[in-house]
């Protein structure tokens, strides 16, 4: 990120002048590992039109005001490639945020980032009726949850689950997806940079909390990235691989 800090000062400046002209703010509540519940309330345009993005296939309607937001902030302001979208409703929270506290692995960044899982996913159930946060992809996998170790290949078909979203899992995401398979993450932590990727390659990846627990080694699993959902086959009716 840019070392200038009346830059980034200037710059938010620019991104409240625009949120008031073009849909206001909105809460973004979390729950900090102490208990106490945080709020901020950041750009609302921006953060809709990075939840629902066109790779995933919902949209807002086409008259909606959040339509006219044009982003303000470079590409690359954080990380390489990172999106300008995210780059602006993190910049325009008031109170102001920490942007580190995006790809930080902490206790304090994974109560955040959660914060941000369950706000994407109220987005995207509002608009398209989702019960998972679906970042990536399009169509139905079916497979086993398998969780990735290291030097060991991934059977065909696997529903790989991962702790986060990180760099580190980039050969396993295009493993996962190389073999037909997907990526099923617990939270985002470093999403802008591997979502970028898995969006340019049409990648699947759906963000579900606690999904080591929920998904256990060798479970069959079917995901519908066009509804937002997962289920086991039985209860869809259809075999898995």
């Amino acid at each position: 990120m840019s070392e200038d800090p009346m830059t980034h000062i200037a710059l938010r400046a620019h991104i409240l002048q625009q949120a008031q002209r073009i849909g206001g703010l909105m809460p973004l509540h979390w729950t900090d590992p102490d208990g106490t519940v945080k709020t901020v309330h950041i750009p609302a345009a921006p953060f809709l039109l990075w939840t629902l993005h066109r790779d995933i296939g919902l949209e807002l309607p086409s008259h909606h005001i959040a339509y006219q937001w044009k982003a303000l902030s470079p590409q690359g302001l954080k990380i390489a490639g990172d999106d300008p979208l995210h780059s602006d409703w993190m910049l325009g929270a008031q109170p102001a945020l920490d942007v580190w506290v995006w790809y930080e692995d902490t206790d304090h960044a994974r109560a955040f980032q959660t914060g941000v899982l369950e706000t994407m996913l109220d987005v995207q159930s509002s608009y398209g009726g989702f019960e998972a946060v679906v970042l990536a992809g399009h169509g139905t996998y079916t497979g086993y949850a398998a969780h990735p170790k290291p030097n060991t290949p991934l059977p065909d078909h696997s529903i790989a689950i991962l702790p986060y979203l990180s760099p580190s899992y980039l050969d396993v995401m295009m493993e996962a997806f190389s073999k037909g398979g997907m990526i099923v993450a617990e939270r985002g932590g470093r999403a802008a940079h591997l979502a970028q990727i898995a969006q340019e390659h049409h990648i699947p990846i759906v963000l579900v909390p606690n999904a080591l627990e929920i998904y256990p080694p060798g479970v069959p699993l079917m995901v519908n990235l066009d509804q937002g959902w997962i289920r086991s086959p039985q209860e869809t009716g259809f075999s898995h691989p």
